[in-house]
């Protein structure tokens, strides 16, 4: 950030699922900001404007929280958008990648540059634990390696933890989700992959196509 006051971080969107136009150019998931005067500023305005408006939906040019982001290098002073491709990396762009797991941790080379990175953060966009041990996953187009190297590792860390609390007291952490379907698609799942795809543009075959789902086993691993 250098002598930045706020850093913001890029979609990044593989082409095929890019809706910048909808949801922004920035996700809301890391944000800094200094305490100093630019900083609050931005801050301050950022918070009356989602005190004003702030829905799941695009409405007028906005969307949630995030699509308020867009103009700030504009808007503000002191804005300063990351560059690392090690953060960030997201189910929306990780088919831009290759990656491999070294002692340094989890590299990344972007394909159409070649340029390497280390991974810092991955967002676990869309993850959904269900009651009776199934696990989904966003439908992204990924691979066996972001499955083995990303998701594998989180989903089982997440159920061994689960178990360790729910052995003490009867505290679930699933909360309120409910079971899932019996089979991958059911009828009310269609009608929601059709409604979004005619809300974002998104491929009604592709989505289907591309749905995960997993189920952790009897010893509460992911096979």
């Amino acid at each position: 950030m250098g002598d930045k006051s706020v850093m913001i971080t890029e979609h990044r969107y593989t082409k095929e699922y890019d809706r910048s136009e909808i949801s922004g150019k920035y996700c809301v998931q890391f944000m800094t900001f200094k305490a100093d005067e630019t900083g609050l500023k931005v801050l301050n305005w950022w918070r009356e404007r989602c005190l004003e408006w702030c829905f799941a939906r695009p409405e007028n040019g906005k969307f949630g929280d995030q699509k308020y982001l867009d103009d700030w290098s504009v808007r503000f002073n002191g804005i300063y958008e990351l560059s690392n491709l090690g953060g960030g990396v997201a189910p929306w762009n990780i088919q831009q990648y290759e990656f491999r797991q070294s002692d340094q941790g989890i590299i990344g080379t972007e394909k159409k540059t070649g340029a390497k990175f280390t991974t810092v953060f991955f967002h676990f966009h869309g993850l959904k634990f269900y009651q009776n041990d199934i696990v989904n996953l966003p439908y992204y187009r990924s691979s066996k390696q972001v499955f083995e190297l990303f998701y594998k590792p989180y989903i089982n860390l997440l159920k061994e933890n689960q178990i360790k609390i729910m052995s003490n007291n009867s505290f679930d952490p699933n909360g309120t989700a409910g079971r899932s379907v019996a089979q991958p698609m059911n009828f009310l799942l269609l009608v929601k992959f059709l409604l979004a795809s005619l809300i974002y543009g998104f491929s009604f075959k592709k989505t289907i196509s591309e749905y995960h789902y997993y189920k952790i086993n009897q010893n509460g691993k992911l096979n």
